[in-house]
């Protein structure tokens, strides 16, 4: 027994002697991630192959250029970069005032695994599906020294995928902390969902889901205005099902002239070629109807369930759980992404002459812009309003309004 107990006693020396060896001697977790590098050269070798791409593409794909990488975030110099700065800081500051009003509702516990981060330059991205993802991981690709000209929109994804690989939870809260650059991309809401439309249920998305929603919301041989009944009897039901009272909802409805003075149109057959597939106003239901349903629920698992394009996008990024240094937008990409350049201190690749351009993700026919005006004009007011609540944080957290639309 006196023998076991000495055996156990040396074990445990040793065991202590190379435990301390190993942690004073290695480099720490901490210092290695966040060792700065003097000088970034990218060379960037993925291991996906990307022959199968379109004709005519060029051998070289991967740029080496030089740039250094910032050991803290540093304000932009200049008028134009400190206008943008206050007008940054005037959405977190909207955020948080909304946060604090909606807390219940809009708490959020983020898996790391929705950010995308950049660990060379200390950036971190979360995705929002249709709000100009394309254009930026085309961004994070070419400032990370890639040369994404001529790669189409599935390509860029699954390079960005491999370049910027998921981190572990203790990998993701250290760059966190370093601290890294975080950003997220919104979009107006409306012109989102036509986007969603156009690019997914056009597609033959689900031809399941398709027919459901066609079974559910087409109305034959009615007219939009003889059903303003049927509506606000079908808002009075999601009154008592959500936070909105009805004397609310009927509020929001004076308020913005989007659901009065824009013309409502019964010209469906003229819009849509294929009434094979939902049209707009089924399919803008259809999205409103399975939100409405989880009821803005504390727990996110019902919103979870909802397509990612059409998500929303408190649910999909947390905005009241994770400081966001920038809330960037669609409508004013080019300044955003030029300032964010700036602020990390990323300098411009070098481009040739005749790509100069940063590839994005376009739709063929009638811009978005021009369809959301027509699309919605499609709809009852109060159809409108079904729509507006579904999205309706979305348009307090980040500053749109319905009535955005009437001036396209």
């Amino acid at each position: 027994m006196t023998c076991r107990k000495g055996m156990v006693i040396i074990l445990f020396f040793l065991s202590a002697v190379c435990y301390y060896s190993l942690w004073r001697f290695l480099p720490s977790y901490d210092s290695h991630y966040h060792s700065p590098r003097p000088v970034y050269n990218p060379i960037i070798t993925p291991h996906i192959n990307l022959s199968s791409a379109a004709p005519g593409r060029k051998s070289e794909k991967y740029l080496s250029w030089k740039g250094s990488v910032i050991d803290s975030v540093m304000t932009p110099s200049g008028n134009n970069a400190s206008h943008w700065s206050k007008v940054m800081a005037s959405r977190r500051q909207r955020i948080k005032y909304v946060c604090s009003q909606h807390r219940d509702s809009l708490r959020r516990f983020l898996n790391h695994n929705r950010l995308l981060f950049d660990t060379r330059n200390h950036l971190a991205y979360c995705r929002n599906a249709k709000a100009g993802t394309t254009s930026w991981l085309s961004l994070l690709l070419t400032w990370a020294g890639m040369n994404v000209q001529d790669m189409d929109p599935e390509e860029i994804h699954a390079a960005a995928k491999e370049i910027f690989p998921s981190l572990g939870p203790k990998e993701a809260a250290a760059e966190m902390n370093f601290p890294a650059f975080t950003f997220t991309a919104v979009r107006h809401p409306f012109t989102r969902l036509v986007s969603a439309y156009k690019d997914k249920m056009a597609e033959n998305y689900r031809k399941d889901v398709q027919e459901s929603i066609i079974s559910k919301y087409r109305v034959n041989n009615t007219i939009l205005s003889k059903m303003h009944t049927t509506d606000q009897n079908k808002l009075k039901q999601i009154s008592k099902l959500t936070e909105f009272s009805w004397e609310n909802i009927v509020s929001m409805q004076k308020k913005y002239s989007f659901f009065r003075s824009l013309k409502n149109s019964d010209s469906t057959s003229k819009v849509y070629s294929d009434l094979s597939i939902p049209t707009f106003r089924e399919f803008a239901l259809y999205v409103s109807d399975q939100i409405l349903t989880c009821g803005f629920l504390v727990n996110s698992a019902c919103l979870e369930a909802v397509d990612v394009h059409w998500q929303p996008f408190f649910n999909r990024c947390a905005p009241c759980d994770i400081k966001y240094k920038a809330i960037v937008k669609v409508e004013t990409f080019s300044e955003d992404q030029q300032h964010i350049q700036q602020l990390m201190g990323i300098p411009d690749p070098p481009q040739s002459p005749e790509n100069c351009t940063i590839n994005k993700h376009t739709s063929s026919g009638p811009s978005t812009d021009s369809l959301t005006k027509l699309y919605f004009s499609q709809m009852t007011p109060w159809e409108r309003m079904r729509v507006y609540l579904a999205y309706y944080y979305d348009f307090q957290l980040f500053g749109y309004s319905p009535d955005d639309i009437v001036l396209l």
